[in-house]
C-alpha cells in the first residue's frame, strides 16, 4: 500500500551482519557502530547507495542498512538483494512506482 520511489531513503532491519567498528556486549543496547564488512544492496540488478550498515541505534543485537533507490529503478516488484562478503541473502521483493 506504499510502494518506494527512485531515490528514496529505505531501511531494511537485519540479523547476523557479524562484527562491528566498536564492541557491543551481549545483551546491551547498541550505539550506531557500521559493521567491518560493508555488505552491497542490489534493486532489481542495481547497486544502490548505502548510506549506512550497522547495528540499529538503542537496539539489541538488530542491524539495519539504509539505502536510497536507484533513480533509474523501473516500475513493478523489484528483487532486493543484500551480499556481505559475496555472499548473497535471501531475494526478498520492493513495489516501486515512478
Amino acid at each position: 500500500t506504499n510502494p518506494a520511489k527512485p531515490g528514496e531513503v529505505l531501511i531494511l532491519y537485519l540479523a547476523g551482519m557479524g562484527a562491528t567498528e566498536t564492541s557491543v556486549k551481549s545483551g546491551q543496547a547498541s550505539p550506531a557502530t557500521q559493521v567491518t564488512v560493508k555488505p552491497t544492496v542490489t534493486v532489481d540488478g542495481q547497486t544502490a547507495d548505502l548510506l549506512y550498515a550497522g547495528l540499529t541505534p538503542g537496539g539489541i543485537g538488530l542491524y539495519q542498512i539504509n539505502f536510497r533507490v536507484p533513480s533509474t529503478a523501473k516500475k513493478g516488484t523489484l528483487n532486493v538483494v543484500v551480499s556481505q562478503g559475496n555472499v548473497p541473502a535471501n531475494t526478498v521483493t520492493l513495489p516501486v512506482v515512478p
